[in-house]
């Protein structure tokens, strides 16, 4: 509709500057026909004097015949009226033939004038030809265009036909490869890379006794595998992190689910694609129409696209199949305007149509790069190795304890072993003093290993056993002090 009005006020703008050329011509012509007439009257005016001024020249020498005959005057006393005759006519003669001179020249002008007037009306009459011609020549190409036009997108509708039934089931096909573009976004939301490094950490840090009961379990050499395939992948997470909220990361999903789509049915969509793209392409090269009537000509083409059509030329366009030569003529011509927004995939995860309008500011070299890094498969692996290490830990979190309280066990008996030297006689106590460190030291090794076991229960990571250690080693320290005290007391 657009396209219809821009084209119907292009032609009232071109009429009516037709109209103001001919009321020009119309005027010029009145003022030339002003100005002809007026140098007409002039010529006339001037031969009237002049043809007087002669007559009366011509009469002088006929009135002193009149005196001679009639006043009977002497012939011999003419002379100086002669001399007076000679003396004022040849002035007046002279005066009439500048008038005629003016007059013929007044003449002349009017003939150019009118000859000047004759070739304009020749030149305007070959203008109006060959405008005619032109005009002619125009609608032979304007229906040349169109016949060929119409030609082809009808081959491309009836070629087109066998194959629209299909599109509603690519379009759902579409929709379930697009599940990966979920599942993207729903391991980025529920960060399933979160604290990756302190599961590694966990690991790196078990005891040798630990580490070999995972090699004796099945699901622990499968744990060593995910364990090795994390760490080598950690690099990839951090890009993922860092890119995931760009477009370019965006573009590469939805590129990499289009183009695989596109390979399954390349049958289909390539000559779908490629004959639309010749009728696009047919009509922006014209030189027959103006800007304006290639929007209508493919806004004809727009009519007759489907709403699966639509979202299919989106996502095409936007791929490496036609953002090149395609996308711009789909901007250009306003070919998705009439595109339901509501049949784009995952519109509420995002927006694609933001890709659409901010191409220009994507960086495609980067998303190639991205599309290297995360193949398909990559975030399945990557959940798969990671529920693996999480499964290790929640099945081998008792043997955690275990381990642990054995450690507490074994390192405490040495110093229970050292009092109870003292205690039962093989040393003996050397003072009161002596005896009061041993029952406060006692006290607070019961204190100290009911509090490890209560933390040790309460699933604490395996990264304190560095700490259990330390502290036990206290504990040993300070029994060796009391015994070497109580020694030299002795």
């Amino acid at each position: 509709m657009n396209s219809q009005k821009a084209i119907k006020e292009q032609e009232e703008s071109t009429n009516s500057s037709e109209e103001n050329e001919k009321i020009e011509q119309i005027f010029s012509v009145n003022e030339e026909k002003i100005e002809n007439r007026d140098l007409e009257y002039k010529a006339k005016s001037y031969t009237e004097y002049a043809w007087f001024l002669a007559s009366v020249t011509i009469m002088v020498p006929f009135m002193g015949f009149l005196f001679v005959k009639v006043f009977k005057i002497n012939f011999s006393d003419l002379g100086p009226y002669g001399d007076f005759i000679a003396g004022s006519t040849v002035p007046l003669l002279t005066f009439a033939s500048f008038i005629l001179l003016a007059a013929t020249l007044i003449t002349q002008q009017i003939q150019m004038n009118m000859q000047r007037e004759e070739l304009k009306l020749t030149r305007e009459e070959y203008a109006r030809t060959n405008e005619e011609l032109d005009e002619q020549n125009k609608n032979l190409l304007l229906q040349r265009f169109e016949v060929t036009f119409f030609n082809i997108l009808s081959s491309h509708n009836e070629v087109m036909d066998s194959n629209r039934s299909q599109f509603e089931k690519i379009y759902h096909t579409l929709k379930e490869k697009a599940k990966v573009e979920r599942e993207t976004y729903e391991f980025y939301d529920k960060r399933y890379f979160y604290n990756v490094e302190g599961l590694v950490a966990w690991f790196d840090s078990l005891p040798e006794g630990f580490i070999g009961s995972l090699k004796e379990n099945n699901l622990g050499e499968r744990a060593e595998s995910s364990l090795a395939y994390c760490k080598e992948n950690d690099s990839k997470i951090k890009e993922f992190l860092s890119s995931y909220e760009t477009l370019e990361f965006k573009y590469m999903i939805v590129n990499r689910v289009y183009e695989e789509l596109y390979d399954d049915y390349h049958y289909i969509l390539g000559h779908y694609f490629r004959s639309l793209h010749r009728i696009v392409k047919y009509v922006h090269r014209s030189d027959v129409i103006n800007e304006e009537e290639k929007k209508f000509y493919l806004g004809i083409v727009r009519s007759q696209l489907s709403s699966y059509e639509h979202i299919f030329l989106f996502y095409n366009c936007l791929s490496s199949y036609g953002c090149k030569d395609f996308l711009p003529m789909i901007k250009k011509y306003d070919l998705l305007d009439e595109m339901k927004v509501e049949l784009m995939i995952n519109s509420d995860i995002f927006n694609h149509y933001t890709l659409y309008e901010e191409f220009h500011s994507i960086n495609r070299g980067k998303a190639n790069s991205l599309s290297e890094i995360f193949d398909g498969s990559f975030i399945e692996r990557w959940k798969f190795n990671l529920n693996i290490l999480y499964l290790y830990r929640k099945e081998f979190q008792p043997r955690i304890q275990e381990v642990m309280t054995t450690y507490l066990n074994s390192q405490l008996v040495v110093a229970d072993e050292l009092i109870n030297d003292i205690l039962k006689g093989n040393i003996g106590v050397s003072s009161i003093e002596i005896q009061q460190e041993i029952t406060l030291f006692l006290k607070e090794m019961k204190d100290f290993k009911k509090e490890q076991i209560q933390k040790i229960n309460n699933n604490l990571n395996v990264s304190y056993l560095s700490m259990l250690k330390e502290e036990c080693k206290e504990i040993i320290d300070k029994a060796f002090r009391i015994c070497k005290t109580n020694k030299a007391a002795r």
